[in-house]
């Protein structure tokens, strides 16, 4: 899965990041604000979903 497929996921959750700045929050050259975590912590969970059925 391509970073931008966890990036639509995290956009659906809520997320309000461009995407070159969700990519450098990814790789820790931006800090997320709390909002933006929860809406990635939701993406992932959802992921782990997929993945596990």
């Amino acid at each position: 899965m391509a970073l931008i497929d966890v990036w639509i996921l995290y956009w659906n959750n809520g997320g309000r990041c461009h995407p070159f700045e969700f990519d450098a929050i990814i790789h820790d050259a931006l800090s997320a604000t709390w909002f933006d975590t929860e809406a990635l912590g939701f993406a992932l969970d959802e992921l782990l979903l997929e993945a596990s059925g």
